[in-house]
């Protein structure tokens, strides 16, 4: 475990500040899961949360309790997080849901979760977890320790929510495919990335199929040797190419929140989500502002929010953010100390992390291998119902990357609901179920996958 979990993205500041939206969506599994227990008459329920963050899924779940939808559960929640992580959003979190249920926080590492809290667990949920075992656990063998602790730790019948960035929309994610930059900021941000994500991040991009090629003016050239000035065409895995748009994404939000380029939305509360299309991830921008720019000042209007910012509409906002980040890094480039410095701790704490380790068709094969495997054969983890596997696209990202990219990747969460399966259970009813999870894998599985999971469940039968 590099210093990347103690010293970046996992400082408290970080984890109250950055990563405590999403409630709804975080909590959503998790309460699906409670919900089929207690249709079971599964009353004591054990939850498990590992990397909580700042709370905000916690808070839903009280949300769900005070609107009654949790009359007759008595819930125990346990916390998991790496030592030296301790957030005060969810210390406030946690005193709310004492009011409906008890709660503990432990530290420790997820991929010795069935030794910390043995086999009486309920519902296992991870939200935005798993890219950190893979980035900063060990790669693919870190997963399949954490599957089997996970699937060890559950109780036959228990569920395990799992909720991540999403990969990529294709089978694999070493398919090849194009993108060309047309923009400074974009040329840039590709050429200082990938020299060190390459060299330095634990990626699956290896393989002599996964080579990149870059060109500019139809001719090949070196990354080292590419020229910022000009268009940039990349063909390239297409995970990988996935890779610099998230990443050049998380760099603009860190910029922004570092007040760096001189404009700062407001990224929490009320004013961060002011929409004029939610559907088309289209919004006004509040921002504050040290610049001045005549034709920002001209396109935007007084906040009445008592404070001191504007309002613009969001793609005016987000070009202006692209033209000053690429001067932002043009300054990097040339070696200015303030914003290497800001490039640096960016770097440290984002550059080497992969968000798209696994697409949906090979972390369903994986689970389900890996915990008839870890379990010796006793469960097995599948998604039962066609809607236990789901993705929730980012609206607001992808209204970004379709406008500057002409074949973006699009962006948002991958989201899975396992069921632990007794696999000595061969009633009917239980073949049934197994039968149901199969239809539903076909669905986002290739024949490849779904083989490796016949073979296990075929046994059963």
């Amino acid at each position: 475990m590099n210093d990347f979990n103690f010293n970046g993205k996992s400082h408290n500041s970080y984890i109250d500040k950055a990563i405590n939206g999403n409630g709804q969506e975080k909590a959503a599994f998790t309460l699906e899961a409670m919900r089929r227990l207690r249709d079971r008459d599964i009353l004591n329920q054990h939850v498990i949360e590992i990397g909580p963050g700042g709370g905000s899924s916690v808070d839903i779940i009280s949300d769900s309790f005070e609107k009654g939808e949790q009359d007759g559960v008595n819930l125990h929640m346990s916390f998991l997080e790496l030592e030296g992580i301790e957030s005060e959003g969810l210390k406030l979190a946690q005193e709310r849901l004492a009011e409906f249920a008890t709660s503990s926080f432990h530290q420790g590492d997820a991929k010795n979760l069935y030794s910390i809290f043995g086999n009486e667990v309920d519902v296992v949920a991870a939200s935005a977890v798993l890219h950190e075992v893979y980035s900063y656990g060990g790669g693919y063998g870190a997963l399949d320790v954490t599957f089997g602790e996970i699937t060890n730790a559950l109780k036959p019948g228990g569920f395990f929510a799992y909720r991540d960035v999403l990969s990529v929309n294709r089978l694999s994610q070493h398919e090849r495919t194009r993108h060309v930059y047309d923009r400074e900021a974009w040329v840039r941000f590709t050429q200082l990335f990938l020299t060190h994500y390459l060299s330095e991040a634990e990626h699956p991009y290896h393989r002599h199929e996964d080579m990149l090629i870059f060109e500019q003016d139809s001719t090949r050239v070196d990354l080292s040797d590419v020229d910022m000035t000009k268009n940039l065409s990349i063909e390239a895995p297409i995970g990988l190419l996935r890779e610099i748009q998230r990443h050049y994404i998380t760099l603009r939000d860190y910029v922004w929140r570092e007040g760096s380029l001189g404009v700062t939305p407001v990224l929490e509360g009320v004013n961060s989500s002011d929409w004029v299309d939610i559907k088309r991830g289209h919004k006004r921008v509040h921002f504050t502002s040290t610049l001045h720019d005549p034709l920002l000042d001209a396109l935007s209007e007084a906040s009445d929010d008592g404070v001191e910012s504007r309002i613009v509409d969001g793609d005016i906002f987000d070009s202006t953010s692209e033209v000053l980040l690429g001067r932002f890094l043009r300054k990097v480039c040339d070696g200015d100390k303030e914003s290497t410095a800001i490039w640096s701790n960016w770097l440290s704490r984002e550059g080497s992390e992969t968000y798209v380790y696994m697409t949906l068709n090979k972390l369903i094969g994986a689970v389900a291998v890996q915990s008839f495997t870890a379990s010796q054969g006793a469960k097995i983890l599948l998604p039962v119902k066609s809607e236990d596997v789901a993705v929730a696209p980012r609206a607001y990202y992808n209204r970004f990357l379709q406008g500057r990219l002409s074949n973006p990747i699009l962006d948002g969460k991958q989201m899975v609901l396992f069921e632990s399966i007794d696999t000595s259970d061969q009633s009917s009813a239980n073949e049934k179920k197994v039968a149901e999870a199969l239809n539903t894998m076909s669905a986002h599985c290739s024949k490849e996958v779904l083989s490796e999971i016949y073979d296990p469940i075929r046994r059963m039968f």
